[in-house]
């Protein structure tokens, strides 16, 4: 979602309260994080969270990646990534743009900083993969030095109506 007057920013922190489910032997989820610097289906940014297990071995996690990733001219390029990350079921997963350096942080702890040209905010959104035990976002919010949006999601769930009017799917 793109908030008027914010998507040429390039100092931000977007957060979102993050809650997944899991079955005996493991989870049945397999990506969620967040998307930002959204231009169009081609062009963007991708900070996630793949909890792929043996059998998804072709794609372009392996197990429990944490991930940043450029998509740039729909090619996708993997900026930073660490392996065999474990997440609990219940965290904050931020992104925080600043200072030529994108960094992924875990209740409140970077965990993947990257240098780069950083992204300006453009549209920014969730993301989910194949999420059999279901992801829960809750408490989205960006900050451009005080938070200026909040909203709760639930993946599949109806629009969220903000107070200024803006819809957030």
């Amino acid at each position: 979602r793109s908030v008027a007057g914010t998507e040429n920013e390039t100092t931000y922190t977007l957060r979102t309260d993050v809650s997944w489910g899991q079955v005996q032997g493991g989870s049945g989820n397999n990506g969620l994080g967040i998307v930002f610097g959204y231009q169009d289906a081609n062009n963007y940014w991708l900070a996630r969270w793949s909890d792929f297990g043996p059998a998804y071995g072709g794609m372009m996690s392996t197990y429990r990646d944490l991930q940043l990733i450029q998509v740039s001219g729909g090619q996708p390029t993997v900026l930073g990534s660490i392996d065999n990350v474990t997440l609990p079921e219940q965290f904050e997963l931020a992104v925080q743009s600043q200072n030529d350096q994108v960094s992924i942080l875990v209740d409140g702890v970077s965990r993947l900083s990257v240098s780069a040209a950083v992204p300006a905010l453009q549209t920014f959104g969730l993301y989910t993969a194949d999420n059999d035990q279901g992801v829960r976002y809750d408490n989205v919010r960006l900050e451009t030095g005080s938070p200026i949006l909040s909203a709760s999601f639930t993946e599949g769930g109806s629009p969220v109506v903000l107070a200024s009017g803006i819809e957030v799917f």
